[in-house]
């Protein structure tokens, strides 16, 4: 009866401690890929890489104005996670945002976890998805979503405008 005992509290132990990794692993980033966060983060959009997407959602004309809103979000840092832990990664996502986004580009399994631990190719999907979602469209549908309106009701300043990145944009 004892030995029973035993192997039954060792089970039990064994399947708590492989929970406990799964979740471990859960908000871990994935080893599938290398990642180097910049070493000097600028606020210069010149100085930022294009974009690591290239799919339905992108548009060439409207790299500027990506540049322009990942500058002014994290410096480029697709690491980067807001003091007040509403934003994460390069584009400071929402968790709502960043969850909506990964679903509907067929990522659901970055969909629970911070922008900040999926590749940054990934996070530029996200970005066009939710700026351009209706590509054949003409203008950005979403680029709402890093208006200096947008970031002035939310913490009482403006930032950088770069709405006069677009093509015809002041």
């Amino acid at each position: 009866m004892k030995v029973k005992r035993v192997l039954l509290c060792l089970a039990a132990a064994g399947f708590m401690w492989g929970s406990l990794g799964s979740v471990a692993a859960a908000n871990a980033p994935h080893d599938d890929y290398l990642y180097r966060n910049p070493a000097q983060p600028t606020k210069n959009p010149d100085e930022l890489k294009d974009s690591q997407y290239r799919g339905f959602h992108y548009e060439a004309k409207y790299e500027a104005f990506r540049r322009c809103v990942m500058a002014r979000e994290s410096g480029g840092n697709y690491r980067a996670h807001s003091d007040q832990g509403w934003g994460s990664g390069a584009y400071q996502f929402v968790t709502s945002t960043w969850r909506n986004a990964m679903i509907g580009i067929g990522h659901p399994e970055w969909a629970e976890v911070q922008a900040r631990y999926a590749p940054p190719a990934y996070q530029d999907e996200a970005f066009w998805y939710v700026a351009n979602p209706f590509p054949k469209l003409s203008g950005l549908r979403g680029k709402h979503h890093w208006s200096t309106d947008h970031t002035f009701n939310t913490i009482g300043k403006r930032g950088v405008n770069c709405e006069k990145e677009l093509p015809g944009g002041k």
